[in-house]
């Protein structure tokens, strides 16, 4: 550490503090300097402008070195917590961009897929070594699984009538 009268020089020689800031930091008094709260002993980095929204404070110095507040067992802790509550909040008719039944052909898709994992085995010829997919025979794609039915892909063609589409938009 250098000493000037009113200013603190801080060398970022440690690993950890080099790869997240690279540079000196200029500290104003002693009072200023912290450590990472992770508990790994280095030196925090001087936020350089400020952002409310991570708490952060132009000169101020952070409360973490970038990427270590995920490693305290209260942080990991929070983080799971906050995964479990919000996901359980915001799912469904509880999300604020739920449309319902006016949800379109791929989010409907990715319903089914989410509420009703595949078996693996056709209902139309009972295969089970082909990859199957959901599918809806009159396409009004509702969420209802009686409304749905796990095709392997060719008898899903076939039921589509996936040639004669392709013939349409090939030819028209």
């Amino acid at each position: 550490m250098l000493r000037t009268p009113g200013l603190t020089f801080v060398s970022t020689t440690c690993s950890a503090s080099a790869a997240t800031w690279g540079r000196v930091a200029i500290i104003k008094t002693m009072n200023e300097i912290k450590l990472c709260e992770c508990g790994c002993g280095s030196v925090a980095p001087i936020a350089q402008s400020t952002r409310p929204s991570f708490g952060h404070v132009k000169g101020k110095p952070l409360r973490f070195i970038k990427g270590h507040n995920s490693r305290t067992s209260e942080g990991r802790a929070r983080a799971a917590e906050l995964c479990r509550t919000l996901g359980k909040s915001r799912t469904g008719e509880l999300n604020h961009m739920w449309r319902g039944e006016d949800a379109g052909y791929d989010a409907k898709h990715d319903w089914i897929n989410r509420h009703y994992p595949r078996t693996g085995t056709c209902e139309e010829c009972g295969t089970d070594d082909r990859k199957t997919e959901w599918s809806n025979p009159d396409h009004t794609y509702r969420r209802v699984r009686s409304d749905w039915r796990e095709l392997c892909i060719p008898c899903h063609r076939l039921a589509d009538d996936w040639a004669q589409k392709v013939r349409a938009r090939r030819y028209h």
